[in-house]
């Protein structure tokens, strides 16, 4: 469990984070969206964490809704599982790491589709409609990210985040992490 989460199974793992999949309790008899909670390793420091959180949070407060071509960002966690080791003085008090709570991704990321479609069909495996759609919804997200003058430093499969919707439609999505980058918080216009 992290916070009112209970966590599912792990989706993916970095040198700086694991990714969990997660529900929230049920509430009131309805079945909860799943999640993806992002769990920080000792590799991180609260620093590194703290920056993404001001990304997410700095994109879900230009945007009630998030743009629907980025990550949407839900909230943060106390993670009582993670520590970072080494972050005070002897004796000291830990420092709370935090959690980071996304909408999951039923799909998972564009590396991993492309794996699978090239197993099933090496020759064709994206047609050119698809391409062009796949491209579209990522400058839209990009776009959205440079209007709050913030950087996506690592464009790439392994962090473009697949959706299918219930009407079959494929939506794109940038992943945030420490790929992203703050310009400035002013607009040199």
């Amino acid at each position: 469990m992290v916070d009112c989460y209970r966590i599912e199974k792990k989706l993916g793992s970095g040198r700086f984070a694991n990714v969990f999949l997660a529900h929230s309790d049920e509430s009131e008899g309805k079945p909860s969206e799943p999640v993806a909670i992002k769990r920080y390793t000792s590799e991180t420091s609260n620093l590194e964490a703290g920056e993404e959180l001001v990304h997410a949070s700095t994109v879900w407060h230009h945007h009630s809704t998030g743009p629907p071509n980025l990550l949407r960002f839900i909230r943060p966690v106390l993670d009582p599982a993670t520590s970072v080791a080494g972050s005070v003085p002897y004796g000291a008090q830990e420092p709370p790491v935090y959690a980071l709570v996304f909408e999951y991704c039923n799909l998972g990321t564009l590396e991993e589709l492309i794996a699978s479609r090239l197993k099933l069909a090496p020759a064709v495996f994206f047609t050119p409609l698809e391409i062009m759609n796949v491209a579209r919804q990522l400058c839209a997200g990009l776009a959205a990210l440079h209007d709050l003058c913030i950087v996506h430093r690592d464009v790439a499969p392994r962090n473009i985040l697949v959706h299918r919707v219930p009407t079959g439609y494929l939506v794109f999505k940038l992943g945030r992490g420490t790929a992203l980058f703050l310009v400035s918080t002013k607009r040199g216009r």
